[in-house]
């Protein structure tokens, strides 16, 4: 993954995958410096959330993933969120996702990390 130092606050835009990588209908797993990324792939463009369900920290890239409805639900305990904002809306999960800027360009999907999130 290559990064370029834009913005402000340490923040960096990290090479995240190739736009055809990401299925419309399945959540694309990418790691990012140690940090779980999933990929959303929907009509009004790509998001990106954390890669792990806040409830009991389920992979949601195992989960199913309703573009019409631009949710993800946890493949463990059902949780469900919504994919743009990360809010939850249903238990048992309580915290939202942590939800990430992507950026488009030449076919190349860029997520932006700030220096705290790496793991």
């Amino acid at each position: 993954m290559s990064s370029t130092n834009e913005g402000d606050g340490g923040a960096k835009w990290h090479r995240a995958a190739h736009v055809s990588d990401i299925e419309e209908h399945w959540p694309c797993p990418v790691d990012i410096g140690g940090t779980c990324i999933a990929l959303y792939r929907m009509e009004n463009g790509i998001f990106a959330t954390s890669g792990w369900c806040t409830h009991e920290g389920a992979p949601l890239s195992d989960g199913y993933f309703d573009a019409m409805s631009a949710t993800i639900e946890c493949p463990l305990h059902q949780a469900r969120f919504h994919v743009p904002t990360g809010i939850v809306l249903s238990a048992p999960a309580s915290e939202p996702l942590r939800i990430y800027p992507v950026r488009v360009r030449a076919g190349e999907v860029y997520v932006e990390l700030r220096d705290n999130e790496q793991s």
